[in-house]
């Protein structure tokens, strides 16, 4: 878990962005390929929140309204070997969170902003990237490159909540179908609970008015974050091995204080086709890990052991899937099952996705359904309502008490 207690000044990656961005934009080639993107403003409501405080009985229900604006841009260009491109948002928050005085916050980030050198066997990315590892669906243990934003992940989904890291990335091509992949992340970024006024966001889990202080690793040779990848095909079976040391996105509290400890995984993953249906599996341990007590107060060291396997399939204008992970640490065993289904209709003009997750160990369970309709070219109108449900000790059973509605419109470009 993380509170956000700063926020950053011009970055690094505004400096790069800017310069990614005049290149492609000043290139030939992007008077051919303007910028694409959208802009969307998303309504936002949670009806019965209860406010975290230090001590549980003085916690309060309460609701919350917001309205998130959002500007996206995506611009790409490729000249011979090399390939640029530029994406990025501002967003906007005006919200009534019942605290002394409406909230309001604006962010500039880059979501994808590097240089590619391609080779015939080697390619070759630096910038800021969203490198995707592991199989399963939502729920991929073996994702741990990239960092993830918690109010993006119960509103829209996983591949939404991947924050970009300043990386470099290498990969060697070794034989048709196998890959061996480097990673290396100079810079430490950190998860959010929400990006937009983390500290006062419904999302955020630490209890207001806590006085902790948060240390983030510095940028330092000792604090590099990295690791490989090797992937291949045997058969009709794609499969990978992976190994990554970095740290922990999300802060870990004891006492008055907080910090991101170091975490070390091995990982295995595949996937394969049986009929109409595809298979994917993963195997990961993070054997150097540290776990928070309930109490906030101090932190637990140890190992711990994840494993899921998924099927899905694809029918017509249905798309289904369902997946089960077991973990196991400090001698609990939890089961967690997800499953989604997604349904288009019209020319693909209307769109119902539904998704369902239920820890069996916890007994705690979330749901979330989202309906989309393309009311004329390029304008979307998109509801959702998500619903916590359990009193578990689990990342959902946390969140209890945060039942959101949101609508949104949508313009693309």
């Amino acid at each position: 878990m993380r509170d956000g207690h700063s926020r950053p000044p011009v970055t690094h990656s505004r400096i790069i962005g800017a310069a990614i961005l005049v290149g492609v934009l000043s290139s030939p080639a992007a008077a051919q390929n303007p910028v694409s993107g959208h802009v969307s403003f998303t309504f936002d409501h949670f009806p019965s929140l209860t406010q975290p405080t230090p001590n549980p009985t003085t916690g309060g229900s309460v609701s919350a309204t917001e309205l998130r604006a959002r500007l996206f841009g995506d611009a790409s260009v490729r000249r011979g070997i090399l390939t640029l491109r530029a994406a990025g948002y501002a967003e906007g928050l005006v919200a009534d969170r019942h605290l002394d005085q409406v909230a309001t916050h604006a962010i500039i980030r880059a979501q994808e902003l590097y240089a590619d050198l391609t080779a015939s066997r080697a390619d070759l990315r630096i910038g800021f990237s969203r490198i995707v590892w592991g199989r399963l669906d939502e729920l991929q243990p073996g994702d741990v490159v990239n960092p993830l934003d918690l109010s993006k992940f119960f509103f829209e989904g996983r591949s939404e909540a991947r924050l970009p890291v300043l990386a470099i990335r290498g990969r060697w091509h070794v034989r048709e179908g196998g890959t061996l992949e480097g990673v290396l992340v100079p810079k430490f970024q950190r998860g959010h609970f929400d990006q937009l006024d983390d500290d006062a966001s419904p999302f955020n889990l630490v209890p207001r008015g806590l006085p902790i202080r948060v240390e983030e690793p510095e940028v330092s040779w000792r604090n590099l974050q990295g690791g490989i990848r090797v992937s291949a095909t045997t058969g009709r079976v794609d499969w990978a091995i992976a190994a990554f040391r970095g740290f922990e996105a999300f802060p870990i509290y004891r006492a008055d204080a907080a910090s991101h400890p170091r975490t070390s995984m091995l990982a295995g993953d595949f996937e394969s086709v049986l009929g109409e249906w595809g298979i994917r599996g993963e195997l990961v341990t993070f054997f150097e890990d540290t776990f928070q007590s309930r109490d906030l107060a101090r932190s637990l060291e140890g190992r711990s052991l994840q494993a899921g396997v998924g099927v899905d399939r694809r029918s017509g204008d249905y798309r289904f899937s369902a997946s089960t992970l077991v973990e196991r640490s400090r001698g609990l065993t939890d089961v967690t099952m997800i499953g989604s289904a997604e349904r288009a209709f019209a020319r693909e003009t209307r769109l119902v996705r539904g998704l369902g997750l239920y820890n069996v160990s916890e007994g705690t369970v979330f749901l979330r359904a989202i309906g989309a309709i393309s009311v004329r070219d390029n304008l979307w109108l998109e509801g959702s309502a998500g619903l916590f449900a359990g009193e578990g000790d689990d990342v959902v059973g946390l969140f209890r008490d945060r039942d959101f509605l949101y609508a949104r419109v949508k313009y693309y470009f």
